[in-house]
């Protein structure tokens, strides 16, 4: 409702938000007027989140999601195995003083990130990053811009990537999308932008260990 929630966790879980447990669901809404509320952290100890979902569901209507006033490499949200994430609006952001960080991080298998909505932006890594295995991201309307790494990227295999609207920029000489590890890629619609520099900077890139990968 227009607050900032900040916190620090004393032992070695570093998450300001925690969602565990099968067939939970959280919403994150801010029904204040300038929707600028914000959930942050200062907690600087290993590998620190803003909002982990380990089992269960985020839906993220509106407000921000930031590592604002971290220090070292940090996730805004990461996404664990058969977790899901939908982002209707709002902002998920890493900031440049938090290392090479993540502002959405897909790591579990299975897990489901969908965004119909909302700003996702890193100012020195991946905004989003698909390290899963057989996870899929479906992206139908919204803004996903990174710097310093790809801006949305493909580790994990299988993963199914579905872009059907919004955009996607790399800001500076990174690739804006890259598929890979024998997963698929559709496009229907939206925009892909890379910033060429250095030989670098595709919009498209599916990498050579992504032989067997299915484009349309």
């Amino acid at each position: 409702n227009g607050f900032t929630l900040s916190g620090q966790e004393p032992s070695n879980v570093n998450d300001v938000i925690q969602i565990n447990g099968e067939g939970i669901t959280v919403t994150i809404q801010d029904s204040s007027a300038l929707k600028n509320g914000k959930i942050t952290s200062t907690d600087n100890g290993t590998s620190p989140c803003v909002v982990r979902v380990l089992q269960g569901a985020l839906i993220l209507e509106n407000g921000t999601i930031t590592t604002e006033g971290l220090t070292v490499a940090a996730q805004g949200v990461f996404v664990g195995a058969d977790a899901s994430f939908t982002m209707l609006g709002g902002k998920v952001e890493a900031t440049r003083g938090s290392g090479y960080s993540m502002a959405v991080n897909v790591r579990g298998n299975d897990a489901a990130f969908t965004m119909n909505g909302g700003e996702i932006s890193c100012a020195r890594g991946n905004a989003v990053s698909l390290g899963g295995n057989n996870t899929t991201f479906e992206m139908t309307h919204g803004e996903i811009t990174g710097e310093g790494r790809d801006a949305v990227t493909s580790s994990g295999q299988n993963v199914d990537m579905d872009i059907s609207g919004g955009s996607i920029t790399s800001a500076d000489g990174k690739n804006a999308l890259v598929s890979g590890q024998n997963g698929s890629l559709t496009i229907s619609g939206g925009t892909i932008t890379g910033n060429a520099k250095n030989n670098e900077g595709r919009a498209i890139y599916v990498s050579d260990s992504g032989e067997g990968s299915d484009v349309s």
